[in-house]
């Protein structure tokens, strides 16, 4: 259709056409702003959610088990700070539940471990404090709640680190020491030093007898036991067998953890007892008979009950373990 310019209706029509246009413009406009705002604010939110994730949340696991142990540990104080003689039946189940999660006190039978939580006796030492002096009688054994301790073959403790004879052993959180020398009846042969500021509960002789001799003596002939049938004890002599049993530490570890750290010496033998431990590094000794590390690969090998992991042991480390065994 042809309109004429010179009447009304073409001009009303391009006037009604630039409204059009204007509209769709202000609409592709919109649009494209809408999508751009919806990606900026999705952008800003998921920045903001990583950045701030552990203030924003409501509950964080880590703030609450260090609360939850903190508290536990006060409580535990609190109860422990009681005399003995004085606990009470409540007092001592609440002990019994707190102390639940130490591996050296959760593996024995619920009968003893009410009479060890009516006894115990709760000491804090600071770090570099001697605990047991090397040839002093034995007169308590030792829970490890916190801490870190470490055996060594010196009488005394110097400021020194350099006086400080050959390391021994490392005691660590959920270990037992000292009840070798009480069931043995024997000198203590190694000095026990804080390396870290440690809390413990204290069995005196007395109750230790009473109470832990017994129970202690059969777990160290189950592990006389299982020592006895490995091949690399066959030539031992019953006595070493038994010196041997009683310097070991029994430990629990959990799925995952490393039972033995990637090193290129140590000097100790780990015999898994029951359980599951995969190989994921291997050492191997060169003609000159320096170990060498092989790049880190999943070779997995399976140690089922009574096998021994000996893939930390070095060449000439036998020698040194038939030596006679320190007993705390």
């Amino acid at each position: 259709m042809y309109l004429d310019r010179s009447k009304r209706g073409y001009q009303e029509f391009q006037r009604v056409a630039k409204i059009v246009k204007t509209i769709c413009g202000i609409n592709l406009v919109l649009k494209g702003y809408v999508q751009k705002a919806k990606v900026i604010q999705w952008m800003t939110y998921h920045l903001t959610r990583q950045l701030d994730l552990n203030k924003e949340l409501l509950f964080n696991i880590h703030n609450f088990t260090k609360n939850k142990s903190e508290r536990d540990s006060a409580k535990l104080k609190c109860l422990l700070s009681v005399l003995p003689h004085l606990r009470s039946t409540h007092e001592t189940a609440m002990i019994q539940s707190l102390l639940r999660k130490n591996q050296a006190f959760q593996i024995m039978p619920h009968i003893v471990q009410l009479e060890v939580c009516q006894a115990a006796v709760y000491q804090q030492y600071e770090a570099k404090t001697m605990v047991v002096r090397k040839g002093h009688q034995p007169e308590a054994c030792y829970f490890v709640l916190t801490g870190k301790l470490v055996a060594t073959s010196s009488d005394y403790c110097s400021e020194n680190e350099n006086h400080l004879t050959e390391v021994l052993n490392e005691i660590q959180e959920g270990d037992l020491f000292g009840d070798a020398a009480l069931l043995t009846n024997t000198k203590r042969p190694a000095t026990i030093l804080c390396e870290t500021n440690a809390e413990l509960l204290l069995i005196n002789k007395e109750d230790f007898e009473s109470i832990l001799a017994r129970f202690l003596q059969q777990r160290y002939s189950a592990v006389t036991d299982l020592l006895r049938s490995l091949p690399i004890f066959t030539s031992w002599t019953p006595e070493k067998l038994t010196l041997l049993s009683h310097s070991s530490l029994l430990r629990y570890s959990r799925s995952g953890a490393a039972v033995i750290p990637e090193s290129y010496s140590s000097s100790f033998i780990v015999v898994v007892k029951s359980g599951r431990c995969d190989v994921v590094t291997n050492f191997r000794m060169d003609r000159h008979g320096t170990a060498l590390s092989q790049s880190l690969q999943q070779k997995k090998c399976t140690m089922i009950q009574k096998d021994l992991s000996i893939q930390s042991l070095l060449e000439g480390k036998t020698k040194r373990s038939e030596k006679s065994p320190q007993r705390w």
